[in-house]
């Protein structure tokens, strides 16, 4: 296998990481998250041997030079993304599109910032894309969660005991602590609506929408306290929503069948 095949491979292996930060964005405070992306942001200590590791030792001078310059444009795209990270709100379009990770529409969204941006179109919007996703991963590996996390731990737990009324207080804690926890409202909601308390679980659904309106698990659930409380037309409605985020979304797909 020559150099460019290896490369080649390991761009199509590293590229899974994107799919895995987002799963982490799911299942994370978003504070926590933030801290993590500025943090990746701000680091300019990498090198191509921190990505491709021996690849890069041992490949040809031709090969070692067209992934420094990589590695260059890399690091300076960062300086770029953190200038505008650091100076938008979090409802900035730019900041939104560059915490989604989407290789589509990432440089498009930030040049409306800064031409500066259009240079790094193409080629290295798939490149920043997947070493972005990499770093990401690499700084949440052995973490210590946060305590809106911790409590939202214990809400998950009582929930699979089915101890719906006791996990209450404990999903209250977790969004006072952390109010655009998605993964908290959800689990809220999850407890209201096993409670029977079906009007008040949408509200959390629909407060996780707010927050995210990609957020596959709000419209998935939220179609299901619909289709509880019979509003079947409004469910296959949040049910189509959430195949539109994920066509392979497996319980979103089981609903969509039950809703016929």
């Amino acid at each position: 296998m020559d150099i460019e095949d290896k490369i080649r491979r390991w761009d199509e292996t590293i590229a899974k990481a994107a799919s895995a930060v987002e799963e982490i964005k799911e299942y994370s405070d978003p504070a926590e998250f933030e801290k993590s992306f500025e943090n990746v942001l701000k680091n300019r200590d990498i090198s191509p041997a921190t990505f491709w590791g021996d690849l890069f030792n041992n490949a040809p001078k031709e090969q070692r030079e067209f992934l420094e310059k990589q590695i260059n444009e890399y690091r300076d795209l960062k300086g770029l993304m953190l200038q505008v990270y650091k100076h938008s709100s979090p409802e900035d379009p730019a900041v939104k599109t560059m915490m989604d990770f989407n290789p589509a529409t990432i440089f498009s969204v930030i040049t409306l910032h800064d031409t500066a941006f259009g240079g790094y179109m193409g080629t290295y919007a798939r490149l920043t894309t997947n070493c972005l996703a990499f770093e990401i991963i690499e700084a949440f590996k052995g973490r210590e969660l946060s305590e809106a996390e911790k409590l939202n731990d214990i809400v998950d737990e009582l929930n699979e005991d089915r101890r719906y009324e006791e996990a209450l207080p404990y999903s209250e804690k977790a969004l006072s602590l952390s109010p655009r926890f998605c993964l908290a409202w959800i689990n809220r909601g999850i407890s209201l609506k096993n409670l029977g308390r079906f009007d008040e679980a949408i509200k959390c659904y629909d407060k996780t929408i707010e927050i995210n309106p990609l957020y596959k698990k709000a419209w998935y659930n939220k179609a299901v306290a619909l289709y509880f409380m019979s509003n079947f037309d409004e469910a296959r409605k949040c049910v189509d929503k959430a195949l539109e985020i994920n066509p392979n979304y497996p319980h979103a797909l089981s609903l969509k069948i039950q809703l016929g």
